[in-house]
């Protein structure tokens, strides 16, 4: 398998990834809707909020692996190191979901829509960080 097929593969598997992360929080809302406000509401958001920052180790690990591939590259090492690049992004977008999952659960504590927007908002914000760059082509 070349670098452009490998990209090509890792581009759907980052997308397929994208989707599971936002999918509880979509299919959550259209079923059950928006409910009234709690006392909950507001520490859920802020544990959701601080679940951003649980993704920085994570990132950190990813950006190795990066580094680490775009130096491999015309190796003989060089499909095991795709693999642990595989490996710490698939890591860290499960993480980069936490947010949107906690913001998920968070609409049975009433939740409101902006706040679960934000939320959203910021764990594709990380999930785009995790994208390959188009260096490694």
């Amino acid at each position: 398998m070349n670098r452009r097929q490998r990209r090509q593969r890792l581009l759907i598997n980052w997308l397929g990834l994208v989707l599971l992360g936002l999918a509880p929080l979509v299919v959550i809302w259209a079923v059950w809707g928006l409910s009234r406000p709690t006392d909950f509401a507001m520490p859920v958001f802020i544990a959701a909020l601080l679940s951003l920052f649980v993704s920085l180790p994570f990132f950190q690990r990813y950006k190795r692996a990066l580094i680490a591939t775009g130096e491999g590259r015309d190796t003989d090492v060089e499909a095991s190191l795709w693999q642990a690049l595989v490996s710490r992004q698939q890591q860290g977008m499960f993480i980069a979901s936490l947010p949107v999952w906690i913001g998920a659960l968070g609409i049975f504590a009433g939740l409101e829509a902006v706040p679960l927007i934000l939320l959203a908002l910021g764990s594709l914000t990380i999930f785009w960080v995790y994208k390959l760059p188009k260096q490694l082509d």
